[in-house]
């Protein structure tokens, strides 16, 4: 048996297809100038030599840096 996350009782509300392009352009992935910036930071970020950071590491440096500005305030 698996375990399954539990259902949010209140669901949070969609946004539509036209309010997301509103708020972020959509993104033409044939456009040259895309694949130019895509390429060069793809390049960037395999020529850095700073050892990778796992997704755990992350994520829990998120958590901290959330649960810090919730005990702070606003």
């Amino acid at each position: 048996m698996t375990a399954r996350a539990a259902k949010p009782e209140k669901e949070t509300p969609a946004v539509d297809e036209a309010e997301l392009d509103r708020i972020v352009s959509p993104i033409d992935e044939s456009d040259p100038a895309y694949k130019a910036w895509l390429k060069a930071a793809v390049e960037e970020s395999l020529a850095d030599p700073r050892p990778s950071i796992s997704g755990e590491e992350v994520f829990a440096h998120i958590r901290q840096r959330h649960e810090a500005r919730l005990k702070r305030g606003p």
